[in-house]
């Protein structure tokens, strides 16, 4: 299956811009979609986190038991630096920000698009007291990618900016730079019944 370069990590109309294209938006778009295009089916992205997981629950409640069957979701799958941090215990929300390479995550921080993830020692359930959290983060994740993406997210008032930066990139590097998100979108043909024309 051929990646498109087309697939940009951007919502296009205003809604979802005025809503930071959130699990709100997504839910509510979803349900809307099953009452009013039956005969086109549609799958929505969620990121993984807890707001996340409640909508994906209201909707198993509202449209799944409903027998809605030209609707589907989905929780975006994570790569492999995440898959990495979740092997050390330090399980990252994550939305389509995550999936992209380290080299984009280095031109956001030096841009300044970065910001802290709240409560880090809550998020990671860290309770030591022997050792200090930035000591046990460093040990458990050498990496410093991984670090940063534990500690950081790219804040919602730069996700626009960073969305164009990597749609404005040259096809080859493009590709490159979305590959983190070829799992998600064969997942997401599968919902649709779409045929991978490479096997």
């Amino acid at each position: 299956m051929k990646l498109s370069t087309n697939c940009c990590i951007r919502n296009l109309n205003p809604p979802s811009d005025e809503h930071g294209g959130g699990h709100e938006w997504v839910k509510d778009k979803v349900i809307a979609w099953s009452y009013n295009r039956s005969k086109v089916k549609a799958v929505g992205l969620f990121d993984k986190d807890k707001g996340a997981q409640k909508s994906q629950g209201l909707l198993n409640a509202k449209v799944k038991k409903a027998g809605k069957k030209h609707v589907a979701w989905i929780t975006i799958i994570p790569g492999s630096e995440l898959k990495e941090c979740f092997k050390e215990k330090f399980l990252v929300p994550y939305a389509i920000e995550e999936l992209l390479p380290k080299d984009v995550w280095h031109y956001a921080e030096d841009k300044g698009w970065l910001e802290y993830r709240r409560s880090p020692m809550t998020l990671y359930q860290f309770t030591a007291t022997n050792v200090s959290f930035d000591d046990h983060i460093a040990q458990q994740l050498p990496d410093k990618h991984h670090q940063r993406l534990a500690l950081r997210k790219v804040a919602l008032q730069h996700k626009e900016a960073l969305t164009k930066f990597v749609c404005k990139q040259p096809e080859g590097k493009r590709q490159r730079m979305l590959e983190g998100l070829r799992p998600t979108i064969t997942e997401s043909f599968k919902k649709l019944g779409l045929v991978d024309d490479d096997k």
